[in-house]
Formats: C-alpha cells, sequence, structure tokens
C-alpha cells in the first residue's frame, strides 16, 4: 500500500538476493504517485549509502503503471494508480502499510482500515508499517491481529509487525 519511492518494493526485490528461492508479485496501490523531481532527490541520496539498491528502485520507479513488469525470474511489480479502499480482490502474504503518519493522513488510520487490511491478508499473513502509534495498534488486535514492536531499518527507530492468524 502507497508505492511512493518504491523504497519497500526495492527492499523485497534486493530480498530475492539472499532468498533465491521465493518468488515475489508485489502488487502496489498508489492513489497519488511521487513526482519525478521528489524522486530524483531521493535517488539522489539513496545512491550516496546505498548503491545497489538505488539501481533496483530506479528500475521499479521506471516501471509503468497498469501492467505486470518482469524485473527477473522471480520478480514481478504491478503498480495501480488507486486508493486503498477501492473494491480490489486480492490476498497478499505480506502489507506494508506505508501510508503517511497519521496526523497527515489521517483517512488512512481509521476504524475500517484495519478491517480491510485483515481481510486482505491470507491465513499467517504479516502486516507491517512504520506507525507504532498506541490508538492503531489496538485497533489492529481488534480485528484480530497479534502485534509486535521490533527494531525499525536505518532511520526509523521502531516499526509494528500484526501476524494474521
Amino acid at each position: 500500500m502507497g508505492f511512493g519511492s518504491g523504497l519497500n518494493a526495492a527492499l523485497a526485490f534486493q530480498f530475492l538476493d539472499l532468498n533465491p528461492n521465493l518468488k515475489i508479485n508485489y502488487f502496489s496501490l498508489d492513489a497519488y504517485p511521487v513526482d519525478s523531481i521528489s524522486l530524483k532527490e531521493f535517488n539522489n541520496n539513496l545512491t550516496k549509502q546505498m548503491p545497489a539498491l538505488s539501481q533496483k528502485l530506479e528500475l521499479l520507479q521506471m516501471a509503468h503503471w497498469g501492467e505486470w513488469v518482469n524485473f527477473q525470474k522471480d520478480f514481478n511489480l504491478y503498480k495501480k494508480k488507486c486508493f486503498w479502499n477501492d473494491r480490489l480482490e486480492f490476498t497478499a502474504d505480506i502489507i506494508f502499510y506505508d501510508a503517511f503518519a497519521p496526523s497527515v493522513q489521517p483517512e488512512m488510520w481509521i476504524d475500517h482500515s484495519g478491517k480491510l487490511i485483515y481481510d486482505r491478508l491470507r491465513i499467517g499473513g504479516i502486516m507491517v508499517t512504520y506507525c507504532v502509534q498506541g490508538r492503531f495498534r489496538r485497533l489492529l488486535e481488534e480485528c484480530g491481529f497479534r502485534t509486535e514492536r521490533l527494531k525499525g531499518p536505518p532511520g526509523k527507530r521502531i516499526v509494528l509487525r500484526a501476524l494474521k492468524e
């Protein structure tokens, strides 16, 4: 959810380097794709820190919207311009819930969001978000998720993981 800069997609793509027996079909939604000027600035910063990841990221950003694109035999990407709560029929193993913070994008963190996430995940599926706000965590637990806070990646102290059991 939220293709944004494409960083989560690029990290998933890079994950295949360590797990060659996996196949990833990465389906991403975004109602307001990031403009090319902002992407270029983001990429310039990332290139300095992680050049290999930056190369993957640029490939994913250039992919056409509205069609499946194959990047290597085990990584496919589909970017769809739509809202998260549009009527879509899909289930996922993992959802990277990468909306802006509740203070910036409150409509993404309201009560029906937890149920929507729950319904779109398969049993055993995982939702990960950078938002560790207590209210949202409790909402996920009320929907049936088991939640836990984990150490975040560089630049993020904590992430929230929710498991659909």
